[in-house]
């Protein structure tokens, strides 16, 4: 069975370790590098979408989906991990409607 696919605006959670003690932090999927794939209004996340966090520092988007891309870019999906720049997450919530591999 497929994972449901990340857009924008869905949630992710992780730790930052940019500060004295690493922190919890949460976030939304950032606005994709793509504009004209659609999943319920959002637009679906791809690989490289920027992420930022509860404390303003940034990750990236690392989608994992093998078989489902958007102009040869991976799509995100529920489970990816967002890395970069201190943070390491993952997404929690993607498309009711629609999954990918």
């Amino acid at each position: 069975m497929g994972q449901q696919v990340a857009r924008y605006g869905d949630a992710w959670v992780g730790i930052c370790t940019n500060h004295p003690i690493p922190i919890p932090v949460s976030g939304v999927v950032g606005s994709p590098p793509q504009d004209f794939c659609f999943d319920e209004s959002r637009l679906i996340a791809i690989d490289g979408t920027v992420c930022y966090s509860s404390c303003s520092h940034a990750g990236i988007l690392q989608a994992s989906s093998i078989l489902t891309n958007i102009n040869g870019i991976k799509i995100g999906l529920l489970g990816d991990h967002i890395t970069g720049s201190g943070i390491n997450g993952n997404v929690i919530a993607g498309s009711a409607l629609t999954n990918s591999d």
